[in-house]
C-alpha cells in the first residue's frame, strides 16, 4: 500500500528507560533527552537501514508489516511517517488487534558517527512508553489504486542518478558490465526502442516511464497467456491423435483434463502406446459413439478401474461405457479431474508402465 507520507505519528518520548547491556548482562538506565531525540531523527538514514514494523520484537528474519519513511523530533516526542504498509498491518490496526508501539533503539555507527538509531518498531499492547495516542488507521490514509494515487500525488517518472544506479544491489555472480544487456532485454520485452549509446541512467528513466504506460495492460497480457496455454494443449492433443494414441472423439475429454492439469495429461499421453488407433483415425473424425452397442457391459477384470486405467488399457471400451452408461462415465471423469486439480503432485502418481 502507498501511504500519505505527509502524516507523522508519535513513536517515542524523552525520558529515562532501562536498557540491556550485553557486556555487563544487566539492565542500565538510559536518559533520552529532547536533544537525544533530535540526534535520533537526524541520524536516521533509510539507505543505511530502513526500520521495519513487526508484531512484537521477533528475530531479524520476520517479515515486515510496514516500513518507516523518515523521522522528526518536536519537543519531547519523536515522530515518524510511513513509506509503505501492508494490508495485514492495516487490518491489525483497523480491527484493534494492536493499539500501541515499542521502538528498538541501537547504538550504531552511522557515517562515521556513533548515535542512537531506530532499528525497528514492534506492535504491542504493553508499551514501555506510556501516554502516546493509540494507533488509528485513519491517522495515515492509504491509497491502493492508480486513481487514488493520481488524486493524492503528482506522479512523475522515476529519476535515478549515476550514484544511485551504482548503489543498486547486484548478486556476486552478476557483472556490472552486463547491466546494459539486461536493461536492453527488458526494454525489448516491453517494446521499447533504446538508441545505441544510451546510458544506464537514461535507460532506467525510459523504462520507468514505460512502466506507467503498461500498468493497465494486464488484461491483454493475461489474454495472450491464455492463448499460449490453449495452443499448447491443442498441439499436445493433435499430436496424440496423429500418433494414434487417442481418437478424435476423445479430444474433448482430454481437453478438460489438460485444462485442469496439463502436466498430468501430458504424462498420461506419453505413457500410451503409439499406433493403437492409427487405422481408425485414417477413416476420419467420425464419432465412434454412434456405432457403439448401447447395452455394453464392462468386463469383470475392469471392475475398480479409474479413468486413467480405462484410458490407457481400453479406450474403446471407455467410449462404449460413455454411450451405454453416461453417469458412470461422468463419475470416472469427475473423480479424475478432481484429483488432478486438487493434488499438485498428482502427475507423480503415474509412470510409463501405467497405473497409479
Amino acid at each position: 500500500m502507498i501511504v500519505n507520507n505527509e502524516t507523522f505519528i508519535e513513536i517515542f518520548k524523552a525520558g529515562t528507560y532501562p536498557s540491556w547491556n550485553p557486556e555487563t548482562k544487566k539492565f542500565e538506565e538510559i536518559v533520552f533527552s529532547n536533544d537525544t531525540l533530535i540526534e535520533i531523527a537526524n541520524c536516521y538514514d533509510p539507505s543505511f537501514h530502513k526500520a521495519p514494523w513487526f508484531i512484537g520484537h521477533p528475530n531479524s528474519d520476520a517479515p515486515a508489516l510496514a516500513w518507516v519513511g523518515t523521522l522528526k523530533a518536536q519537543g519531547d516526542t519523536l515522530y515518524q511517517n510511513f513509506s509503505s504498509m501492508s494490508d495485514e498491518f492495516i487490518e491489525l490496526i483497523k480491527n484493534k488487534k494492536y493499539a500501541n508501539r515499542s521502538v528498538e533503539l541501537y547504538n550504531w555507527k552511522v557515517n562515521g558517527k556513533n548515535c542512537w538509531y531506530l532499528g525497528a518498531i514492534g506492535l504491542t499492547n504493553m508499551p514501555m512508553v506510556k501516554g502516546m495516542k493509540q494507533l488509528e488507521i485513519s491517522d495515515y490514509p492509504v491509497h491502493n489504486n492508480s486513481e487514488d494515487l493520481m488524486k493524492a500525488f503528482s506522479l512523475q517518472p522515476l529519476k535515478f542518478s549515476d550514484e544511485q544506479i551504482q548503489s543498486f544491489y547486484l548478486p556476486n555472480n552478476f557483472k556490472q558490465k552486463n547491466m546494459n544487456e539486461h536493461l536492453l532485454r527488458l526494454a525489448a520485452s516491453l517494446g521499447v526502442s533504446i538508441p545505441a549509446g544510451t546510458s544506464e541512467v537514461d535507460i532506467v528513466n525510459i523504462l520507468s516511464s514505460k512502466f506507467s504506460q503498461v500498468a493497465n495492460e494486464n488484461t491483454v497480457i493475461k489474454t495472450e497467456l491464455e492463448k499460449i496455454k490453449a495452443e499448447r494443449i491443442e498441439t499436445l492433443l493433435a499430436s496424440a491423435v496423429t500418433e494414434g494414441k487417442i481418437i478424435p472423439a476423445q479430444k474433448e475429454e482430454y481437453l478438460k483434463l489438460a485444462q485442469a492439469n496439463f502436466d498430468s495429461t501430458k504424462n498420461i499421453l506419453a505413457s500410451m502406446a503409439s499406433g493403437q488407433h492409427l487405422e481408425q483415425n485414417k477413416v476420419g473424425n467420425v464419432d465412434p459413439s454412434k456405432n457403439l452397442n448401447a447395452g455394453y457391459t464392462p468386463p469383470e477384470d475392469h471392475s475398480g478401474w479409474d479413468f486413467f486405467e480405462w484410458t490407457k488399457n481400453d479406450p474403446a471400451g471407455l467410449q462404449k461405457l460413455k454411450a451405454s452408461d453416461p453417469d458412470a462415465y461422468k463419475k470416472l471423469e469427475d473423480e479424475f479431474l478432481s484429483s488432478a486439480a486438487s493434488n499438485p503432485v498428482f502427475k507423480n502418481n503415474f509412470n510409463n508402465e501405467g497405473g497409479k
